[in-house]
């Protein structure tokens, strides 16, 4: 039996996470969004660059995230953006995609595990877990899909 693991190391939290990808994209000098897929026992499957912006920004379409992670069979992923400036502090945008993406991952059933900003310093990286520093996105993202289902249950006792 062959393996097609990127890495057997599972990913247990976003220090593991950051230490599998930092290296590839904190150093670009443009926006990199990359997609880590990984298994049922959080190993990584494989990785792909989702999009290539420029310096302030880049395209974060949740079609092409899913759609490495559903063509890998992945039962999660993490989202990794790097930040050319050097501060690895998520923007309001970097915030708002990470609730949309959230909120897909959960109807998808595909766990979005983070999404992790990057940056690159003199000796090293450094890093912002967004799921982690801001844990009202997933609270607000699990009571927006809580709420949903209840608005689909009870249409059904709606007259037509």
């Amino acid at each position: 039996m062959t393996n097609d693991y990127l890495s057997e190391k599972e990913i247990n939290n976003y220090q593991d996470a950051v230490d599998f990808i930092a290296d590839t994209i904190c150093k670009q000098d443009r926006e990199h969004l990359v997609v880590l897929n990984l298994d049922v026992k959080n190993r990584p499957i494989n990785w792909h660059i989702v999009s290539i912006g420029n310096l302030t920004n880049s395209l974060a379409d949740i079609g092409n995230i899913f759609k490495t992670a559903i063509l890998s069979n992945a039962n999660g992923f993490i989202l990794f953006h790097n930040h050319p400036s050097g501060l690895a502090i998520p923007s309001i945008e970097d915030r708002s995609i990470t609730a949309r993406i959230l909120i897909s991952s959960q109807y998808l059933g595909i766990k979005m595990l983070d999404h992790i900003v990057v940056s690159s310093r003199k000796n090293g990286y450094t890093y912002c877990s967004i799921l982690s520093s801001y844990p009202e996105i997933e609270e607000r993202c699990n009571d927006y899909v809580r709420d949903m289902e209840r608005l689909f249950l009870n249409l059904d006792d709606l007259e037509v």
